[in-house]
C-alpha cells in the first residue's frame, strides 16, 4: 500500500507540474496564449488532431482530406487517430471546448509513464529502483516539454505504450503457468492500441512491440509439447492471415519504411530536393551536453573544467553504469530493453528521440540507487539516508530547472487572429498559401485549404511552397501559385517526364513560361518542343496546362514568423536541383525603433545614420543601398547614391524593422511584407496588420 500511495503521488506531482505553465500564461501572456478565451497550443501538430476531432464531432470525417496538401489531398486514416477520437469524446461528454480538451490531455496522460516504468524497475531491481525510475522520468525536463499542457501530440503516450507492451511480453516469457497467455493477450491488445495511437509510424510500433515477443519466444517460452503446438499453431495461422490480407511483402515494407525514416532522421539529402528534416527543430542534432541537460536538468557551465564537467555528467553516466550492471547480471532479461535502447540511441541524430532515452536513463539511475540500498542495508539507517539524499538532490534539481522554464504557445494570439479573419474574409473554396508549419493551424482556425503542412511537407513540396516568395517577380509568383493549386506535384511530374526527367530543366521551363504570361509563353513553349503527354498534345493544350482554365481562389498569408525563419524557407525557395543547393539570406529583425534627427536606433545595438546610410548592429557594420518605410499614408523608399548590399525596411508605427541583403529585399516576400512595392495586378491586400500578419488575394494570368 505504501508503494501504491508513493506511485500515486508521483503521478499527481507530474500532472501538477505540467499544469504549472497555465498560471504563467494567465499572469503574463493573456494576450499571447489565449484566443477568444481558448488556449493556443504549443506544438503545430496539435491543430491536426484538433481539426480531425472537429470533423468527427460534425460528422464530417470524409475519406479524403480536401483541405490539406492541395491539390494532391491525402487520404484520411481509418479508423481516425485515437488521439482525435479521445478529444472528440471528452468534448462531447463534458461539454468543454476542443481546445481545452486537447490542452489538458497531454498533461494528464504524460505522467502515466510512471506506472509501467515502476513495474519494470521493480522487476529488474526492487522497490527503490521502480519508484526512483518512475519519479525521475516523470520530472525529466524534456519529457515535461513533450507532455506539457498544450503540447497535444502522440509523444505523451508513446513511451508509456512502448514500456507496457515490453512489460507484458516479458511477463509472458518468464511466467510458467497458463497465466502467461493473459499477459500475451494484454500485450497484443496494447500493441493494437499502440498502432492506433501512433498510426503515422506503424512500422516503428511493430518493431518496438514485436521484438520483445521474439525475445520472449526464443529465450524464455518453454511450454509442454501439446501446449506449445497449440500456441505456435495459433500464432502461425494469425501471421499467415495477416500476410494474406496485407501482402506477403509486409515484412519487407516494414523494413523499407523504417529505413526511409532513418534516412530522414539522419538528414540524408539524396535526390533532387533537400531533406526537410534539417530545418525542423525537433529533428536537430543534439550533443551530449544538451542531452544531459534535457534529461537531468543539469546545465553544464560554458567555462567548465574537466572536474566540473564530470560532476554535472555524473547522473547520466551513473545511469549507464546501472544499465551495464543489469546487462552483466541478467543479460537475457535485459534484452527486452534492447529495442527501446536502439531507438533511444537515435537521440544523437534527432533530439525528438530523447523522449525514448528518458526512461532508459531513469531506469539506470533507479537500478544504481537500488544497488546502493542493498549494499548499505547492513548499515541501517545509513542506507535510508543515502537514498533520501540522492533522490532529494535529483528531485530538487529537476523541480528548479522546470520552474525556470515556461513553454509558450507556438503561435501568438495576434497571428491566430489573422487566421480567424482569413476564415471570415475568404470564400469557402479558397486556398490559403502559407508556410508548412502553419498548415494545420489554418485548417483549424480558418477552415480553409492549404498546400503544405507537417505531414506532407517533403523536400520537393516545400521547395514549391517557398519558391514564389523567394523570387523577384510578382507575376511569376502569382501564376505559379495558381498553376500549382490546380496542377500540383502530379502536373509537375507529368511535365518532367516530357523533359527527360530533368528536374532542373523542368523548373526552368515552368518559371520561364509563368514569368511572361500566356501570350509570350506560347513562344517559350514552342521553343521547348514539348512532346504530347496525356491530354496535352497541342500548343494550346500546353498553354492550358500552364494557365489552367479551372480556377480556385488563392490567398497568401504572411506573418511575423517568416522573417525569423527566413534562413531556411528562403534556402528552399532558391533551391537549385542541379547544384543541390540554395541561398541562405542575411535577415535580421529589430524592434523598439526610435528616430531622433538623422539617427534611427533600436534593440540589438541598432544605429542607422539616415543621411549617410551607415548601419551598425551588434557586430554588424555596413552601408545601406536603400531604406523603406510603411506609413499610414503611402510606402516611402529612399535610395542611397552608392553601391551596397544591405537594405532596411521598417514600420515606424510598430517600431519594427528588417535588415536584409539586396537579393532578399527584392524578393516577393519583401515587396509585400515590409516594402509594399508590388505589382497590383497580381496581389491585392485583404488585411494588413504587419508585422503580426498580412492576407493577400492572389490573381494570376488567364489563358
Amino acid at each position: 500500500w505504501l508503494e501504491i500511495i508513493a506511485l500515486f503521488l508521483i503521478v499527481i506531482a507530474g500532472i501538477l507540474l505540467r499544469f504549472d505553465d497555465l498560471g504563467e500564461w494567465r499572469r503574463t501572456l493573456e494576450t499571447e496564449a489565449f484566443f477568444k478565451n481558448q488556449p493556443i497550443h504549443t506544438t503545430a501538430d496539435a491543430w491536426f488532431y484538433l481539426g480531425l476531432a472537429q470533423d468527427l464531432l460534425a460528422d464530417n470525417y470524409e475519406p479524403i482530406d480536401e483541405k490539406r496538401g492541395v491539390p494532391d489531398s491525402p487520404p484520411r486514416k481509418w479508423p481516425p487517430p485515437l488521439l482525435s477520437v479521445l478529444i472528440a469524446i471528452i468534448a462531447k461528454i463534458t461539454g468543454i471546448s476542443l481546445a481545452w480538451a486537447g490542452a489538458v490531455m497531454p498533461a494528464l496522460l504524460g505522467p502515466l509513464l510512471a506506472i509501467p516504468l515502476y513495474f519494470l524497475g521493480r522487476f529488474y531491481g526492487g522497490t527503490i529502483a521502480g519508484l526512483s525510475a518512475a519519479l525521475l522520468s516523470v520530472l525529466s525536463p524534456f519529457y515535461i516539454l513533450r507532455s506539457n499542457i498544450g503540447h497535444l501530440d502522440t509523444d505523451c503516450g508513446i513511451i508509456t505504450l512502448t514500456l507496457m507492451v515490453t512489460l507484458f511480453f516479458m511477463y509472458f516469457g518468464i511466467e510458467k503457468t497458463k497465466k502467461r497467455y493473459l499477459y500475451f493477450s494484454a500485450a497484443m491488445v496494447t500493441y493494437l492500441f499502440f498502432l492506433w495511437w501512433w498510426d503515422q509510424a506503424s512500422n516503428v510500433v511493430t518493431l518496438l512491440s514485436l521484438l520483445p515477443l521474439v525475445i520472449a519466444l526464443v529465450l524464455f517460452y518453454r511450454p509442454p509439447r501439446k501446449e506449445g503446438l497449440i500456441f505456435y499453431g495459433f500464432l502461425s495461422s494469425t501471421l499467415l492471415v495477416l500476410l494474406f490480407v496485407s501482402g506477403f511483402d509486409l515484412p519487407l515494407q516494414i523494413i523499407q519504411k523504417s529505413w526511409q525514416q532513418l534516412l530522414y532522421v539522419a538528414k540524408d539529402a539524396s535526390g533532387d530536393f533537400p531533406n526537410i528534416g534539417i530545418t525542423i527543430s525537433e529533428q536537430s542534432q543534439a550533443d551530449l551536453n544538451n542531452i544531459i541537460n534535457d534529461i537531468t536538468g543539469l546545465q553544464i557551465p560554458a567555462d567548465r573544467g574537466p572536474l566540473i564537467e564530470a560532476v554535472y555528467s555524473l547522473p547520466f553516466f551513473s545511469a549507464l553504469a546501472g544499465l551495464a550492471l543489469l546487462a552483466w547480471r541478467r543479460p537475457a532479461h535485459a534484452l527486452f530493453l534492447a529495442p527501446l535502447f536502439a531507438v533511444a540511441c537515435l537521440s544523437f541524430y534527432a533530439n525528438r528521440f530523447i523522449v525514448f532515452l528518458i526512461p532508459v536513463v531513469a531506469l539506470g539511475l533507479g537500478l544504481l540507487l537500488q544497488e546502493l540500498w542493498n549494499r548499505l542495508q547492513r548499515y541501517s539507517p545509513l542506507h535510508l539516508v543515502v537514498i533520501i539524499l540522492a533522490l532529494s538532490f535529483c528531485t530538487v534539481t529537476l523541480f528548479r530547472h522546470n520552474d525556470k522554464i515556461t513553454i509558450f504557445p507556438s503561435i501568438p494570439s495576434r497571428v491566430v487572429a489573422g487566421m480567424d479573419l482569413a476564415g471570415r474574409d475568404t470564400p469557402s473554396n479558397g486556398v490559403i498559401w502559407a508556410s508548412w508549419d502553419h498548415g494545420y493551424a489554418i485548417n483549424f482556425y480558418a477552415r480553409r485549404a492549404t498546400v503544405n503542412d507537417g505531414s506532407v511537407h517533403g523536400g520537393e513540396r516545400t521547395v514549391y511552397n517557398e519558391m514564389p516568395l523567394a523570387i523577384d517577380s510578382e507575376r511569376l509568383a502569382a501564376n505559379f501559385m495558381h498553376f500549382y493549386v490546380i496542377r500540383g506535384m502530379q502536373g509537375i511530374h507529368l511535365l518532367r517526364q516530357t523533359m527527360g526527367n530533368d528536374t532542373s530543366k523542368t523548373m526552368q521551363l515552368i518559371k520561364n513560361v509563368l514569368r511572361v504570361g500566356p501570350q509570350q509563353g506560347r513562344t517559350v513553349i514552342a521553343q521547348a518542343h514539348l512532346q504530347a503527354k496525356g491530354p496535352y498534345r497541342s500548343l494550346d493544350d500546353w498553354l492550358q496546362f500552364f494557365f489552367p482554365p479551372e480556377h480556385r481562389p488563392v490567398y497568401l498569408f504572411l506573418d511575423e514568423k517568416w522573417p525569423l525563419a527566413a534562413y531556411w524557407w528562403y534556402w528552399f525557395g532558391t533551391w537549385d536541383s542541379e547544384k543541390r543547393e540554395g541561398r541562405h539570406p542575411l535577415v535580421k529583425t529589430f524592434s523598439n525603433l526610435e528616430q531622433q534627427d538623422n539617427w534611427l536606433t533600436g534593440d540589438k545595438g541598432l544605429r542607422i545614420n539616415l543621411e549617410t546610410g551607415e548601419v551598425t548592429a551588434e557586430k554588424f557594420r555596413a552601408r545601406l543601398s536603400g531604406l523603406s518605410s510603411i506609413s499610414d499614408a503611402s510606402p516611402y523608399e529612399k535610395r542611397y547614391p552608392w553601391p551596397g548590399n544591405v537594405f532596411f525596411g521598417m514600420i515606424p508605427s510598430k517600431g519594427y524593422g528588417l535588415l536584409m541583403d539586396s537579393n532578399f529585399s527584392n524578393s516577393v516576400f519583401s515587396k509585400l511584407f515590409i516594402r509594399q512595392q508590388y505589382d497590383k495586378r497580381y496581389f491585392r491586400p485583404v488585411a494588413l496588420n504587419q508585422p503580426a500578419y498580412q492576407l493577400w488575394e492572389v490573381t494570376g494570368d488567364i489563358y
